[in-house]
Formats: C-alpha cells, sequence, structure tokens
C-alpha cells in the first residue's frame, strides 16, 4: 500500500458530515456551523443551513440542526419564498451588514467556511394555516448578539428537591409508597 497515494485521497475526500436532525418547531437559539448550496444527484439544487441549538424550548443544548430549502425543482412561488428565507437568515446573523450578491454568496457557501459561520441566532416557527386550510410552519429569524449563558445546576439532595417541590419540611406528611 503507496501511503502518500492513500494521504492524497484522503485530502482530497470530503469527510462524513455528522448526523443532524431538522429543526421544525418552536423557538431555538442557534450557533450556525456553515451554510452551502449543492446540488442533488437529480440535478436540483438546495442551500443548507446546518447549525448547532444553544437554548431551546423543544432541542437540547448541543443538538446538531439543519434547515433545508429547494432552489430549483419546486414551483417558482416556493423557491421565491425560500429566497426570502435565506436572505432573512442572513440579515438575521449579520444585521445592517450591506448584502450585495457578493456578500449573499460568501454567506451561501463554503460550509463552516461561511462567512456567517459562528454568528448566533433565533430560530422560531409559527404554526399557521394557509388560505386553503393547510397548516405549514412560518419561520423567522432575529440577531442574538451573544448567546445565553448556561445557568448552572445547583446540585440538591433528594429531600431538599422534595421540599422544593412539595414545600415541606415534615417527612411524616409524605404517604408511605412501600408495598
Amino acid at each position: 500500500m503507496d501511503l502518500d497515494i492513500l494521504a492524497g485521497k484522503l485530502e482530497a475526500a470530503e469527510a462524513k458530515p455528522i448526523e443532524r436532525i431538522f429543526l421544525n418547531e418552536g423557538t431555538s437559539v442557534i450557533r450556525i456551523d456553515g451554510m452551502l448550496c449543492r446540488e442533488s444527484q437529480k440535478g436540483q439544487n438546495f442551500c443548507i443551513l446546518e447549525a448547532t441549538v444553544v437554548s431551546s424550548d423543544i432541542y437540547a443544548p448541543e443538538t446538531p440542526v439543519k434547515q433545508m430549502w429547494a432552489l430549483s425543482g419546486v414551483d417558482k412561488w416556493r423557491i421565491d419564498a425560500n429566497l426570502s428565507i435565506i436572505k432573512a437568515v442572513i440579515q438575521a446573523a449579520k444585521p445592517g451588514k450591506p448584502l450585495d450578491g457578493a456578500a449573499l454568496k460568501a454567506a451561501v457557501t463554503g460550509g463552516p467556511g461561511s462567512t456567517i459561520a459562528g454568528c448566533y441566532i433565533k430560530a422560531t416557527a409559527i404554526d399557521r394555516t394557509s388560505d386553503r386550510g393547510k397548516s405549514y410552519k412560518d419561520w423567522n429569524y432575529s440577531y442574538v448578539k451573544e448567546p445565553p449563558k448556561a445557568e448552572p445546576v445547583a446540585e440538591q439532595t433528594v429531600s431538599e428537591q422534595l421540599d422544593a417541590t412539595f414545600g415541606t419540611k415534615n417527612r411524616d406528611d409524605l404517604p408511605n409508597f412501600e408495598m
């Protein structure tokens, strides 16, 4: 085995991405890990946002998440809506920055080298109903200057947890659960 050839092949290979779940409900503060546009094997274009949850009302911190938007192969109205969503993500990540063609291209390419990688945004999905009666998620994105600080979890004994929950110091008041 020629290790130089193997090293060259490894260098040219793209590392397998980590498995991410779709961010599809609730409100989450996320750290953008990267953004990229790809072409599928069937020739359809799409854009992927990869992120990690910082805080959420649904997902545990450090959950790897993604969102994907079709840029071809769907109705024109869907492509236009997806482009608006992608632009909203970029504006939330880089508020007040001019978004010319070069800035937008730099934001949606490069994966971890994207210009919005490392930025924090809040993503909120709101359940809506269309004029035709179909339910869908309406996404809103907003800037987050700094990620929320994780609150240290205070260590409590079982009896302290019971006192906090039931508001009693007298253990004789608790029912006997032994059978």
